[in-house]
């Protein structure tokens, strides 16, 4: 299935897709991932084990307690899934699809999630190598320009949000390093050519 026929319901009937790519797979153990997602661990095991050792202590302790499964489902529930966070968002951004169009930049999900900005609306663009040497990201938006590394994966996924739950920023995630000079390209010149019209 090709760009057109995946994005049939996201774009305009006078928008045609100029560069695509999906995102290359990377490891949550890599250099930029390490960090993260050892936190992501460290905390949930935390989180685990004293939120069980002080739920089971109220009720050891307070004889009118009564033991809950359900509580017991929530203390692992919510460390379980700081536990995956790093692992569900690999699987996310492996079912990405990047696109540049004539009109706009998009990160399109597969399960039909969108996030976009014409080009009138992107202040900034910025690539970076990625620990993985050949791969690199790219930065759409000024308020994405010049955020901190840990959070690119968060904002490949959700973007950066305005006040009014507007997308004003996002990152083209772990791309083919050849692949995403030349998006970065074409968005440098999709915005040097509107800065010229205005």
């Amino acid at each position: 299935m090709n760009a057109e026929e995946l994005l049939k319901d996201v774009l305009a009937k006078d928008e045609v897709p100029e560069w695509t790519a999906t995102p290359k797979p990377y490891s949550i153990f890599n250099d930029e991932n390490k960090k993260s997602t050892m936190l992501f661990w460290t905390i949930a095991a935390v989180l685990l084990l004293a939120l069980n050792i002080a739920y089971i202590a109220f009720c050891v302790l307070d004889e009118a307690a009564e033991f809950m499964a359900g509580v017991l489902v929530v203390t692992v529930g919510v460390p379980l899934f700081l536990f995956i966070n790093p692992i569900r968002d690999e699987k996310h951004i492996a079912k990405q699809l990047l696109v540049i169009t004539n009109k706009r930049a998009i990160v399109f999900h597969k399960s039909n999630k969108e996030l976009s900005l014409p080009f009138e609306s992107i202040g900034a663009v910025n690539i970076e190598t990625s620990t993985d040497a050949e791969c690199s990201h790219i930065r759409v938006g000024a308020s994405v320009a010049d955020a901190p590394a840990r959070k690119l994966r968060g904002f490949a996924i959700m973007g950066k949000r305005d006040d009014d739950d507007k997308c004003i920023g996002f990152v083209f995630y772990h791309v083919d390093a050849r692949e995403g000079k030349l998006a970065y390209d074409i968005l440098r010149e999709k915005i040097a050519r509107r800065s010229d019209a205005v």
